[in-house]
């Protein structure tokens, strides 16, 4: 139940083998659900795909995504609509954690990293995205002016939650609400849950930290799509390029000189910190 009903509801089934579908058709019939409407896939396309589907089927002027098991609070849309300023394009809320029987694991928490006020609005700025995703997708409300431009992404290379984030935040429309309106359900099941963005990984070894720089690339050539003449993207481009050359040469000292003279800007020395120990980690093995 919401404060503010939705005014359509899209379910979208990617070729369920169980009895999905007609628990559902049973619902919407017995409940007289006219602004619900179920698509179901002739053959599975994935998350990433489906998802998009469900985005590009919907009609309204501001779209919340869902994921199948989670649950809202019961002002979610009704507090989100009041905070979707006109310079908004996707904003995205808190969360509360939960297990499979419902039980609250952690309240309100985030992705971003950082201490914030509760209840505070934050901007997301595109160097941030362009390293690490801020939120799932099922905290996310989205104006359909981002939907449309999402459309033009030929690549599909990404998550469907993570490009809208590019993409609003490209057009500075990119924001955080800092309060949990929906709880998470973290299980054995889930596509994506917390380990998917921990980055513990970014500790690996030279191979880790080269798959790593390699998906970076990739959120900076999607953007790229859009804006092919940035100067701050063509310059992140060369960065992350440099970083993949001194990592395949073990070039440590090119890879430091270089940020120092041309990449101050851009350069993440956190992460150029773990390349440096991954590259003289790796040397001192070998020899």
């Amino acid at each position: 139940m919401q404060t503010r009903k939705a005014d359509e509801v899209l379910i979208l089934d990617d070729c369920s083998k169980d009895e999905t579908v007609s628990i559902i058709r049973r619902f919407i019939e017995d409940n007289s659900l006219s602004h619900w409407k179920l698509i179901v896939n002739k053959k599975n396309i994935g998350f990433n795909a489906n998802f998009r589907k469900g985005l590009f089927e919907s009609s309204g002027d501001i779209v919340f995504m869902c994921d199948q098991d989670d649950i809202w609070k019961v002002n979610k849309i009704e507090k989100m609509l009041f905070m979707l300023k006109e310079d908004i394009l996707l904003l995205a809320s808190g969360f509360d954690v939960i297990d499979a029987k419902d039980h609250i694991q952690d309240m309100n928490k985030n992705l971003i990293g950082s201490k914030m006020d509760e209840k505070g609005l934050y901007k997301i700025d595109i160097n941030n995205l362009l390293r690490n995703n801020f939120a799932q997708g099922c905290t996310m409300a989205v104006r359909k002016d981002l939907i449309e431009l999402l459309k033009k992404d030929k690549s599909c290379c990404l998550e469907h939650d993570w490009s809208l984030a590019i993409l609003a935040a490209l057009k500075d429309g990119c924001y955080f609400y800092n309060e949990a309106l929906i709880e998470y359900r973290i299980h054995g099941d889930n596509t994506i849950g917390f380990e998917k963005m921990d980055h513990k990984r970014r500790n690996q070894r030279l191979l880790s930290r080269k798959k790593i720089i390699l998906e970076e690339k990739k959120r900076v050539d999607f953007a790229l799509q859009y804006l092919m003449y940035d100067e701050y993207l063509n310059l992140m481009k060369d960065y992350l390029d440099l970083r993949i050359e001194c990592i395949d040469t073990f070039s440590p000292l090119k890879l430091i000189i270089s940020c120092l003279k041309r990449f101050r800007n851009v350069a993440d020395w956190h992460a150029l910190l773990g390349d440096l120990i991954s590259m003289t980690g790796f040397v001192r093995k070998s020899s």
